[in-house]
């Protein structure tokens, strides 16, 4: 039997070794001369055996009792491997937050998305959703209160565009949530905003007729904007690219015995951030016409 005096003076070797106390109890001695107390049991024919705790921060009153412990979900065919395991699981379950499964939800959803709607989303989370649910248990947030989120969002009706797109992502973060089995239900499932949040009416930019059309050319010749300015406008009605695409072109692009203008699927700067290309990642190839040829050689000789 094991006593403190005892346990006190084993001194470690070349080699762990274990010194019995009773009804299985032992304290294994190890290299590094800590001691660890340990349970030995048999279930269901197989041998096993699960560590208590270090001494002397667990007492031999303390490992004596968890012993006994153990013990009873032996006799009850109860694995306490398997127990703690279980238990660990349990714990982890509800340690999480909204936020933390968020960030789990962030590293899967943002692989196959652009850096610039990455960081629109988790300036987002972070400015809107993490403030008031970030660090509440998932399962334990109700639908009223996404609903009273998502309408303080919408700042009475202003800003109903970005209330509805935040609803869309937490609802997402709530599928992966259900998937991972951090809850079982998502509560924006049943969360329609026609019932609380006003309907926006789209309202589309003016747009030119073919009898205005000409006039306005003659307008933009006209006007006192610089030249490269005129001429870029001009390359954009002939080419319909975007404006970002237009100003980060360079010529090493422009392919002028093919006659076709190659924008590139990503441009980066120095930190890896985005600076120029298409939105989707992929070579786009735009065919130069003889009046965009004109313009360009307008453009590069200026």
């Amino acid at each position: 039997m094991l006593h403190d005096t005892k346990i006190k003076s084993l001194k470690p070797t070349d080699k762990r070794y274990s010194i019995s106390d009773f009804d299985s109890l032992y304290i294994e001695v190890m290299t590094s001369g800590s001691k660890i107390f340990v349970y030995r049991y048999s279930l269901n024919g197989k041998r096993n055996r699960i560590a208590i705790g270090p001494y002397p921060s667990i007492s031999l009153m303390q490992a004596r009792s968890i012993r006994d412990e153990y013990k009873v979900m032996v006799l009850k065919g109860v694995d306490p491997v398997a127990a703690r395991v279980a238990q660990a699981v349990i714990q982890e379950k509800e340690a999480i937050t909204f936020q933390s499964v968020a960030e789990s939800w962030l590293e899967v959803w943002k692989k196959k998305k652009s850096e610039r709607h990455v960081g629109y989303t988790e300036r987002r989370l972070k400015l809107h959703i993490y403030p008031v649910i970030g660090n509440k248990h998932p399962a334990s947030i109700k639908s009223i209160e996404i609903v009273n989120l998502i309408e303080k969002i919408s700042k009475h009706g202003k800003h109903v565009v970005l209330a509805k797109k935040m609803l869309q992502i937490v609802g997402a973060i709530y599928k992966y949530a259900v998937v991972k089995n951090y809850v079982e239900t998502n509560p924006c499932s049943n969360i329609s905003t026609q019932y609380f949040l006003p309907t926006v009416v789209t309202k589309n930019m003016a747009r030119l007729s073919e009898k205005e059309l000409p006039d306005f050319l003659k307008a933009v010749v006209v006007c006192k904007s610089k030249p490269i300015t005129k001429l870029a406008f001009f390359l954009m009605m002939h080419t319909f690219v975007r404006t970002s695409e237009l100003i980060g072109a360079r010529w090493e692009d422009f392919d002028f015995e093919k006659n076709q203008w190659k924008i590139p699927g990503r441009v980066q700067d120095g930190e890896g951030n985005k600076v120029y290309g298409m939105k989707m990642n992929s070579i786009h190839i735009v065919p130069l016409s003889i009046q965009v040829i004109s313009i360009l050689s307008d453009i590069k000789f200026r």
